[in-house]
């Protein structure tokens, strides 16, 4: 039965669908490395880690890529602050003590 499975990689049929998973866990891995990055960089924990668990062979990667990572984006932006000589410098511009 063992040499059954192994079969299936070895005739005229099993290249081409070995080749085929080699090629969608490379698709996978790359969009979910990317998405994680993101992920981590905007602090968005949750998404994170449905990213982590979640396979969908690169969907819902992509869609937090270009959909849903966005709003983040922009909150983190309105958020940013700058901090010299304990003077904290927000996006807006104003002042304030450590």
């Amino acid at each position: 039965m063992y040499m059954d499975k192994l079969e299936l990689f070895s005739n005229e049929i099993g290249g081409p669908i070995l080749f085929l998973i080699i090629l969608l866990a490379v698709w996978s891995m790359t969009w979910k490395g990317f998405a994680l990055w993101k992920a981590a960089i905007v602090k968005n924990k949750w998404w994170f880690v449905a990213l982590l668990i979640i396979n969908t062979v690169g969907i819902l990667e992509i869609l937090y890529l270009f959909v849903f990572s966005k709003e983040k984006k922009e909150e983190v932006a309105d958020t940013t602050k700058v901090v010299l000589n304990n003077v904290v410098i927000n996006s807006e511009g104003r002042e304030g003590e450590m």
